[in-house]
């Protein structure tokens, strides 16, 4: 019961049940799935799983319309991309680790066109045989972000 509580005071902000009521009526009207709807009385963690699914569906939609009460809930999917971003930005100034700050959006931005830009030269110097062999291998390392 406490967890219950918990959940509608600090999380979904309103009762299970309505949590509920809304979800059965996406999935009746939107998605037209009463076969799920129907599994769900019989099966409480398919059901439970569908209340958790309206909190993560709605909290990237709170994020999107910038709901200002709901900012604590924000959820920006980024996919993949992110992973290849904290790798980039891993051990220089822009890493959070380094600088106890998360990047400026600008800046952060501007090392990646600048990565790019370099990643686009080396293989063009690496596509000229000639060119490749006048041009020290340290030159065509990786780009590391470095401050401006």
């Amino acid at each position: 019961e406490k967890k219950r509580e918990k959940g509608e005071k600090g999380v979904s902000k309103k009762p299970i049940q309505e949590v509920w009521d809304e979800t059965v009526k996406f999935h009746l009207e939107q998605l037209k799935d009463p076969v799920k709807i129907q599994r769900c009385e019989e099966d409480p963690k398919l059901k439970m799983s569908l209340v958790f699914r309206w909190y993560l569906g709605l909290s990237s939609a709170w994020a999107n319309a910038g709901v200002k009460e709901r900012a604590l809930d924000y959820q920006v999917w980024c996919g993949p991309a992110i992973g290849s971003f904290n790798e980039f930005i891993k051990g220089t100034y822009l890493d959070p680790k380094n600088a106890n700050a998360f990047p400026d959006v600008w800046e952060a931005n501007m090392q990646v066109l600048r990565g790019t830009q370099l990643a686009r030269r080396c293989a063009q110097v690496r596509a000229d045989s000639a060119l490749s062999a006048a041009i020290d291998a340290a030159a065509l390392a990786p780009y590391k972000p470095e401050a401006l």
